[in-house]
């Protein structure tokens, strides 16, 4: 399922199109690629139990042509402190806008008392595509993405859309102007990755594309 957002001008936008986000891969996948330096953020999330998700946030800074990369020989990973040493909830991050989202809808909602609207569309196709699959593995059937033939597994291509590269860049943000490309400017203090070991990798990493992109708006 494609995430993104669809502009009318018969509904205020200045052009008739849509706008790419990310791609959600049934059942717990969900990712996109985010500006000029190809910074591509996956998201896996499995229930564990009722109130619990067990969190895998997996991040690739791969730069565009006529950038040389650093050599990295392994996939460095890490642990996202939630609370500080008061014990209060670590929130001056980008990513903690997604976990306000989560935690303030509380431990279990009761969604008989919600009131949908247009945007809750795909969460509703969702629930009916999860509900359409545990009624096929209780039968005895594979759910949806279940490949257990690696010769025969599908291959997944994100069909995000734009009219051109020009409108892809000015939507999403310029081509080093963007939030995410200030990474190695000081935006690395307010975004997860800060936690990372491989932090100062992205900074130079960053630093190389504003000295091939730098001059282009």
């Amino acid at each position: 399922m494609e995430k993104g957002i669809t502009y009318s001008r018969a509904l205020g936008a200045d052009f008739d199109g849509e706008a790419g986000h990310s791609s959600a891969i049934f059942p717990v996948i969900t990712g996109g690629e985010i500006g000029n330096a190809k910074y591509n953020r996956t998201q896996v999330r499995v229930p564990i139990a009722g109130t619990s998700t067990y969190y895998i946030h997996y991040e690739i800074a791969a730069a565009p042509r006529g950038v040389d990369t650093p050599r990295q020989d392994i996939v460095p990973f890490y642990e996202v402190p939630l609370w500080d040493r008061q014990g209060k909830a670590i929130l001056d991050h980008t990513f903690t806008q997604d976990m306000i989202a989560w935690w303030s809808q509380g431990a279990i909602t009761d969604r008989t008392a919600e009131n949908l609207g247009r945007t809750d569309i795909p969460i509703v196709f969702l629930r009916r595509q999860l509900e359409e699959n545990m009624r096929i593995v209780e039968d005895g059937g594979d759910p949806l993405n279940v490949f257990r033939d690696a010769e025969h597994m599908e291959e997944i291509v994100s069909l995000v859309r734009y009219r051109d590269e020009e409108e892809a860049v000015r939507r999403i943000g310029s081509r080093i102007g963007g939030y995410r490309e200030q990474y190695h400017r000081g935006y690395w203090r307010d975004d997860v990755g800060r936690y990372a070991p491989a932090n100062g990798l992205v900074q130079e990493l960053h630093r190389r594309v504003e000295e091939v992109y730098g001059a282009v708006r």
